[in-house]
């Protein structure tokens, strides 16, 4: 999707980054301590730079060897797209998902670094906030085809509601919207349960 191109053309290069990797082998395949502290610092910079929530390295099992940030990951979440970054050598991108019923909505990156001999396969988790990586481009493709009155929601269907993934201009209460499928004529609701198709132009709230 094109909202990804800009994250994966930040991504992708970090895997080759020759001061992370020569530190992360040094501490690898030398314990060297002092490797490790430059390599938290250069995910440090980097996360900072790029306005990841955090970064983390970790092995084929998902075991955590190095994090710059305090955001935590779901394992169960990261864990296929990271075994398929690790087989394929390409990054991979998790759906949208909540580490804890408290946490804001995230995704993440999967960027599998270069093998080290005899050492487990790695690789980063930078771990992405859609308000800053997602959200802007849908807003700036709906101006672009409908004007600047356009407006576009993220939704995702939770149990029996309609969770509203961002804040829509005309709601002003600064939380993000719950609403129940049964019964709701709004237009996001009518999509989810299959009342209108893709492409399909239909009105409402």
């Amino acid at each position: 999707p094109p909202w990804l191109e800009e994250p994966r053309a930040d991504a992708g290069p970090l895997a080759h980054d020759a001061d992370l990797v020569e530190h992360y082998q040094r501490w690898l395949l030398a314990s060297d301590e002092a490797s490790r502290t430059r390599l938290g610092a250069r995910l440090e910079a980097f996360r900072s730079a790029h306005n990841y929530l955090g970064i983390e390295l970790v092995d084929e099992h998902g075991e955590m060897l190095a994090r710059a940030g305090t955001q935590q990951r779901s394992w169960p979440v990261v864990r296929e797209p990271l075994l398929q970054a690790l087989a394929d050598g390409q990054v991979h991108v998790t759906g949208l998902y909540k580490a804890k019923a408290s946490s804001p909505m995230r995704f993440d990156l999967i960027v599998p670094l270069p093998a080290v001999e005899k050492q487990p396969a790695a690789a980063l988790v930078l771990q992405s906030d859609p308000q800053h990586r997602l959200l802007p481009h849908l807003v700036s493709h709906a101006h672009a085809h409908a004007g600047s009155s356009a407006e576009t929601l993220l939704v995702r269907r939770d149990g029996a509601d309609v969770l509203y993934l961002s804040q829509s201009r005309r709601d002003g209460r600064g939380t993000l919207m719950r609403v129940p499928l049964a019964g709701s004529q709004r237009l996001a609701a009518r999509l989810l349960l299959g009342q209108a198709r893709a492409g399909e132009a239909i009105e409402g709230p």
